[in-house]
This record gives structure tokens, sequence and C-alpha cells, in this order.
């Protein structure tokens, strides 16, 4: 039997900050690459996980081609992510009220903002066809240019919202709902700041 390490990512502006302030002591994630174990880019345990004695990284390694983790059932690797699309958040309440605000979906019609927006900067051509109202909207084209469903390109939006969701057959990557929709969230945060701070 073969499991897959478990792992919680979290956004944080500042990653360095973030690992100073809560995880200074803790095992670092690593990664089995090319029979060695490294230093996974962003992972850190904050159970007492069993590390490497040579390299100080965790034991057991995480990734879809490490081998069996039988013995590392239990462990939840937490990956810090550095995330800039938050840079212009000043804090909790000023994120509260970009979320209230008013979402302009015109502006996903403007090549030059698309072009600077988190995961879509590289597909205006799609979102600017689609001109999304929502943020349904915009999770299902989040979830279309994955390679599970890009076969749907092209369908109008009654087809997208239909089949988005649905689990394809085969191992090609796709988007769960709930992943695209956090997504969609952070990407209006993004546009809400640039709009405010003019930076587009």
């Amino acid at each position: 039997m073969k499991l897959s390490l478990p792992d919680i990512d979290i956004d944080v502006l500042d990653r360095t900050e973030a690992l100073a302030g809560i995880a200074r002591d803790r095992p670092r994630a690593s990664m089995l690459i090319n029979g060695e174990l490294k230093k996974h880019p962003t992972g850190v345990f904050f159970q007492n996980m069993p590390v490497d004695p040579t390299t100080k990284f965790a034991a057991f390694p995480s990734g879809k081609k490490s081998g069996s983790l039988d013995e590392a059932f239990g462990f939840v690797k937490i990956d810090l992510i550095p995330n800039s699309a938050l840079s212009g958040v000043r804090d909790p309440a000023h994120m509260d009220e970009i979320l209230l605000r008013r979402v302009d979906w015109s502006a996903f019609e403007r090549e030059e903002i698309v072009t600077q927006l988190h995961h879509i900067n590289n597909y205006f051509e799609i979102v600017g066809a689609y001109q999304p109202q929502s943020i349904e909207d915009l999770a299902a084209l989040i979830a279309l240019i994955r390679p599970a469903k890009q076969y749907l390109i092209g369908e109008q939006w009654p087809v997208l919202h239909k089949s988005i969701w649905k689990k394809e057959a085969g191992d090609a990557y796709f988007f769960k709902k709930s992943h695209a929709i956090a997504f969609a969230l952070l990407i209006v945060v993004q546009l809400q700041v640039m709009l405010e701070a003019e930076t587009w």
C-alpha cells in the first residue's frame, strides 16, 4: 500500500519571516531527487518528524515519486508558500474590506490588467473571451486552464459550469472547486489592490 504524505498549503507574504516566527527549529521537509534527499522548497513539519542525520531534512520525503510512505502515516507537511499577490494588503481589516467591495468585472477584459494577475496572467485570450462576471465564473476559468479540462475551451458558460467540476478519467491534472474558488478570491484581492493603488 502506498500513501501520499498529506500537506496543508498556507500563503504568506514573506516565508523567511513566517519561518523565523514559528518554525525555527522544526524539521524541514524533503524531496527525493535522483535518489538523493533534497530540501523541499516550502515544506516544514510541526510534529517530531525523524530527520536524516546527514542532511537534517525530514527522513520521509514528500512527492508522488518518493516511494512507499507507509511509515510516515500521521505526519502532515505544512507548505508556507510565498505569495506576492498579498503584498498590498495592509492588515486583516483591509483584507475584509477588500473582499466586501464590488468587483469591477470589466477589468478582466483588459489585457494590461489580466497579464499582471496570478494564475491567469498567461491566459488573457481565454479570460478575455469568457469575460467572467462572478467568483464562480473566475474559478471555472482557473479550472479550465488545467490539462484535464482544456477540452472544454470554447464551450458556452452553461456547458462549462455543468462539466468543469466533474472528475475526469485518467491522471490529468485538474482543480477541485474549493481550490479554484480560493484562487479566484486571491485574484480578486490582487485586482482590488491594483485598482486601489492604480498600479496597473
